[in-house]
């Protein structure tokens, strides 16, 4: 409660999931004067100061207010206070791509491949603006931390709670996800984990590269209906259309120096279909 900026106070909803990726502690807070079916939110989140990287999550901060920044969930405060740094976001808009992917069970087939092919194409268009930018996901980008249209299921905010993460706090998060069957890390941050060599993920290249391999692997989990629940229909030449292959297995490729990212990945003809 010795948290809570002036003027707000604790809402009793649940925390989305996605602000408790890393870890710490979260709440959803209201403004005090605001009472209704609508009122404003935010999302206050403590995390340990090691795991912060304090001059990205500032950038983020600053960065919030420009147009290109628009679907980026927005965080509007960082302080740090004695060995916690403390978040206030907004409270995302529209509906969590999980829940609304629940209730596409019945979507299969071309329907789809064509909504994850623009949601593809959303997403990277996103990564490659801010290319050379500290925006970074470390390729930590799910379902829980992509916010789209209750209806048509278009984009509206990504959460971007993964970028404010230091070595150390990437590290940690990192290891407690690789525990989990159903979540995939990008072959080089698992790589520069295991051999402590933070300069294999150190460049804004191989954050592109990183970042879209994180959207391919998200995206294909939904294709091959994984990330649904349902059947699940194997990754293979013969289960997908020539060019949606083509275009995962260039973008997953495990060299990220190789691999299909950023503008070239949307320059794709599956992109371009």
């Amino acid at each position: 409660s010795d948290k809570i900026p002036p003027g707000w106070v604790v809402h009793n909803i649940p925390v989305p999931e996605g602000y408790l990726l890393c870890g710490g502690d979260a709440v959803v807070i209201r403004a005090k004067k605001q009472e209704g079916l609508d009122p404003e939110l935010h999302v206050l989140v403590v995390l340990p100061d090691w795991a912060v990287d304090m001059s990205r999550a500032n950038w983020l901060r600053t960065h919030g207010v420009k147009s290109d920044s628009r679907q980026l969930v927005r965080l509007w405060s960082v302080t740090r206070e004695e060995a916690s740094v403390i978040f206030e976001f907004d409270y995302p808009a529209g509906l969590v791509l999980n829940e609304w992917l629940g209730h596409q069970e019945s979507k299969e087939g071309m329907v789809m491949e064509d909504y994850c092919r623009d949601l593809n194409r959303e997403l990277i268009v996103l990564i490659a603006k801010h290319d050379h930018s500290p925006l970074r996901f470390w390729g930590l980008i799910f379902p829980m931390l992509v916010y789209v249209h209750n209806v048509h299921g278009a984009l509206v905010n990504v959460l971007p709670i993964a970028s404010v993460l230091s070595y150390p706090g990437l590290k940690a998060v990192a290891l407690r996800l690789s525990e989990s069957k159903d979540v995939r890390l990008a072959p080089e941050v698992k790589l520069a984990i295991e051999t402590a060599d933070r300069t294999l993920i150190g460049g804004p290249d191989v954050s592109v590269a990183t970042d879209s391999w994180g959207v391919a692997s998200m995206t294909l989990r939904v294709l091959t209906g994984e990330e649904i629940g349902n059947r699940r229909k194997p990754f293979t030449k013969e289960n997908f259309p020539h060019n949606v292959y083509d275009w995962y297995a260039k973008v997953l490729y495990d060299d990220s120096d190789w691999r299909l990212c950023g503008l070239a990945a949307l320059r794709h003809r599956w992109m371009t279909d």
